[in-house]
């Protein structure tokens, strides 16, 4: 598969993807790739790169290369954890005989079984928020984000989940690792970004200094090599006035 091949199929795969509500699984995407099996590290790549599209990818567990502290929770973060566990605390927890019967009726569409799994998985929700959690994402949202794929997933279930408990579970950590990841992927750009503006600031007075005198928009791009609508989108971007020529 040659490098047009390979991104038309790309592109196709993000498009079943949407039709499908913006997930895929591993079985779609390896069958998208069958003409040319993929290697484990190949199919990584694909699928770390359709999460960066905010792309659930149902059946992925990105490899950790060494483990990963536990994050601190935040005292607000903390805080809204021990409330919401306190208020779900009257649950009544379901034993694995009862929990099997109410995926059975809830994958043959018993909404009233739905509804029980729904609540009954709610500390469930608590505890992924809290071995998920990072301080660039507040507690409430992982808990609104699990909660909201806890009931996406229950509507889309059905009797071929040979394990419908794990499933579950499954599905929720993944909507919180989209939610994680879109955070942490903005939290970056916004960094990167902010680099940018100090370096323009700094070959602005540079610049100043060396011409004795205000500086253009042409002379900062040919100062900094780069292009006068780059220069023209990151000062605007950081609120400054564009120099032109007079």
């Amino acid at each position: 598969m040659n490098q047009t091949e390979f991104q038309r199929t790309l592109e196709d795969l993000q498009k079943e993807a949407e039709s499908r509500g913006g997930q895929i699984d591993m079985e779609a995407i390896r069958a998208r790739f069958s003409r040319e099996p993929l290697s484990e590290e190949h199919l990584g790549l694909i699928c770390e790169y359709l999460l960066s599209r905010k792309i659930l990818v149902s059946g992925y567990e990105k490899k950790k290369e060494k483990p990963e502290e536990k994050q601190a929770l935040l005292p607000e973060d903390d805080k809204f954890l021990r409330r919401y566990r306190e208020e779900i605390s009257q649950i009544r927890p379901i034993k694995s005989p009862e929990r099997k019967e109410l995926f059975r009726r809830a994958a043959a569409g018993d909404t009233g079984a739905a509804e029980q799994l729904a609540r009954a998985y709610q500390p469930f929700v608590a505890d992924l928020a809290e071995e998920m959690y990072v301080p660039q994402v507040p507690a409430a949202d992982l808990v609104q984000e699990g909660n909201l794929h806890l009931m996406l997933a229950l509507r889309e279930l059905t009797e071929k989940e040979a394990d419908p408990h794990r499933w579950l579970l499954a599905r929720i950590r993944e909507g919180m690792q989209a939610l994680v990841r879109q955070q942490e992927d903005q939290s970056l750009q916004d960094r990167k970004m902010v680099k940018r503006v100090d370096e323009l600031k700094e070959n602005i007075s540079a610049l100043k200094e060396k011409l004795g005198r205000r500086v253009y928009l042409d002379e900062l791009a040919e100062y900094m090599k780069i292009s006068e609508d780059e220069v023209e989108a990151v000062l605007k971007l950081a609120g400054e006035e564009v120099p032109e020529e007079e």
